[in-house]
């Protein structure tokens, strides 16, 4: 199978909830040099943390929530 293929990313200063959030989970921020995004409906961001964390990070916009929910149910 073969691998998304990567994308610009999507502004990451219009959604400041990234990089909060990788900072309360511990994992740093963004290396801006090895950010990536893939193909998809919602925003999304991949790469490696100035921890040395491989994260990926999906947004699924604001109603993202009740829509994850639905999905976990």
């Amino acid at each position: 199978m073969n691998s998304p293929l990567p994308l610009a990313p999507a502004d990451l200063n219009r959604h400041p909830g990234v990089a909060g959030l990788l900072h309360r989970l511990g994992l740093g921020e963004f290396e801006p040099t090895d950010l990536r995004s893939f193909l998809g409906r919602h925003d999304n961001w991949a790469g490696t943390t100035t921890s040395g964390a491989a994260v990926f990070v999906k947004h699924f916009g604001d109603s993202g929530e009740s829509r994850l929910r639905r999905v976990l149910a």
